[in-house]
């Protein structure tokens, strides 16, 4: 091929506008191309690769829960490359707010202040849940964390949020959960709170021997 007569200008606008045309067909397919998926878990605190592995199994309107997450979040703060937990619904069927207050926790992951309302809905515990209805209750937590209330209601409203929350609890089943609060500490399965005190204890002494 001669290139001097390959560079003419009739064929630089012809490499030029096949260049052009290539770059929008790319961006035309990028565009269209499936969106990244959410995690399936983005409830955790504490370090990943961290030596003591907690995965939690709560119920929101569960006392034991409320004191359970009070102890964990005390451990996570004062051994904080220690300690990873991921946090995942069980909301039992006799309690009538549960499924309600998961459902608000998890639109309000949705905005990135998932535990920021999950404290709330930890420490105010005792108030609502003796509340005949409680969605004016969880609607003040949702203000005072700073939801944004058309994203919220329009979350609450979604149903693949709650049918989320119930395919949660039904994995959990699948594993042999039927009460809360239930943690599996490095995939060992613990029943109630004073078991998982003692569990993390345990593991958390061997951490420091090593």
């Amino acid at each position: 091929m001669d290139v001097k007569n390959f560079f003419t200008k009739k064929n630089i606008f012809i490499f030029i506008s096949f260049l052009i045309g290539l770059s929008i067909f790319f961006i035309f397919f990028l565009s269209r191309s499936p969106k990244k998926m959410t995690p399936a878990y983005e409830r955790v605190l504490g370090r990943k690769g961290a030596p003591v592995q907690i995965i939690e199994y709560l119920d929101y309107e569960c006392p034991s829960c409320a004191a359970g997450s009070t102890y964990l979040k005390k451990m996570i703060r004062e051994y904080p490359e220690e300690f990873y937990l991921e946090m995942r619904y069980f909301p039992l069927n006799n309690h009538k707010h549960s499924l309600m207050a998961a459902t608000y926790a998890e639109c309000a992951l949705k905005q990135n202040k998932f535990w920021e309302f999950h404290e709330r809905l930890m420490t105010q515990q005792n108030y609502w849940r003796s509340l005949a209805y409680a969605k004016p209750a969880f609607d003040m937590m949702a203000k005072n964390v700073g939801l944004d209330e058309k994203r919220l209601e329009a979350c609450l409203k979604n149903r693949d949020v709650t049918d989320h929350i119930i395919q949660e609890k039904i994995k959990g089943e699948a594993q042999g959960i039927n009460s809360t609060p239930t943690y599996f500490i490095n995939g060992k399965m613990i029943v109630g709170m004073t078991q998982m005190t003692q569990e993390v204890e345990k593991n958390l002494s061997l951490t420091k021997e090593q």
